[in-house]
């Protein structure tokens, strides 16, 4: 009778462990948070040609127009001679607070072989670089 008074102890003691452990873990995997918020950001966006000019000519080729607006150029030029040529540099600014980094650029030119487009200054997997 004894032993099975303790028996009894000790099953209902280990029952009361096992209650109280379930009750731990529905609480553990039941707990949850939301956390909400809101920001606002006040980026401005500003990309422009800053300028589009002549730094070489080579023979008789000269430049003949040179306009350029806020994302656009065009440049024109005559080349009379093989070998003539006219170069240009045109830099691109960010003037806004939004970084922006030009990864392709639109040219569009006349098919001609005598006219060839380089990059810029960035890198050799990235030649147009913006600042």
């Amino acid at each position: 009778m004894y032993r099975e008074k303790r028996r009894n102890k000790i099953v209902i003691f280990i029952l009361i462990c096992i209650l109280c452990l379930m009750g731990i873990g529905y609480a553990a995997f039941k707990t949850s948070i939301n956390i909400t918020g809101t920001t606002d950001i006040s980026s401005t966006w500003d990309i422009k040609i800053i300028s589009a000019d002549v730094t070489d000519t080579n023979g008789t080729g000269e430049n003949v127009k040179n306009t350029y607006n806020d994302l656009s150029a065009s440049l024109e030029a005559n080349l009379y001679e093989k070998g003539d040529y006219v170069e240009y540099s045109i830099i691109v600014e960010n003037k806004g607070t939004f970084d922006a980094k030009l990864e392709t650029i639109g040219i569009t030119n006349s098919n001609n072989e005598a006219v060839k487009i380089t990059g810029g200054n960035g890198s050799q997997n990235n030649p147009y670089q913006l600042s």
